[in-house]
């Protein structure tokens, strides 16, 4: 029953998040009460809340949790910027992925939530692609080419598949994409 309720407001924040819905006052209470926070009535607070959920979805073992650093693309590079249009590729249905976007090059990380079933095809991804000659052996296609971020510069913000960190223009269209991931956990919320 509480992984029921921790999946539905996971996935209520998250729409939330989605919509830029503001916070009701019982929301405001829950923050302030139960998650000993102060009043925010901010998109934060809907990330805050939709991370919150999601590790107490994780805690009960819905949804796993995987951190992985690469160690031989660093970021920012165009081989993080291939990697993360190759991830998004691959894995058009994921739950939630994030990356960080740092001023100075460092070593890739990428934390991903998905179905834990899902984690082997993850970690086969990033073995294949955490290579020293990532270069070569994955030149960009032309496809890939022409969806290349323009992004100017970089900052430390997270860059996100799915939240927490910024709300990213196009975000509503991939939520679109994973919204059968997203139907999975809601069917497991009426058991």
């Amino acid at each position: 029953m509480a992984v029921a309720y921790h999946r539905r407001q996971m996935i209520s924040a998250w729409n939330d998040v989605v919509n830029d819905r503001q916070p009701s006052m019982i929301e405001l209470f829950h923050q302030q009460v139960m998650l000993g926070q102060g009043t925010k009535r901010t998109i934060r607070f809907q990330l805050e809340r939709y991370e919150y959920h999601r590790n107490k979805v994780v805690q009960w073992g819905e949804l796993a949790h995987r951190e992985f650093l690469l160690q031989h693309i660093v970021k920012p590079s165009d081989e993080a910027e291939q990697l993360w249009r190759r991830l998004q590729q691959a894995f058009p249905d994921n739950i939630h992925v994030t990356s960080t976007c740092p001023r100075t090059p460092e070593p890739m990380r990428i934390e991903v939530w998905d179905h834990p079933s899902r984690m082997s095809q993850w970690e086969a991804f990033m073995a294949e692609h955490d290579v020293s000659d990532f270069r070569t052996r994955f030149r960009p296609t032309s496809d890939e080419d022409s969806t290349k971020d323009t992004q100017d510069g970089h900052s430390d913000e997270v860059q996100s598949l799915h939240p927490p960190g910024s709300v990213e223009e196009g975000m509503k269209a991939d939520e679109l994409e994973r919204q059968h991931r997203w139907d999975d956990l809601e069917g497991k919320s009426n058991e």
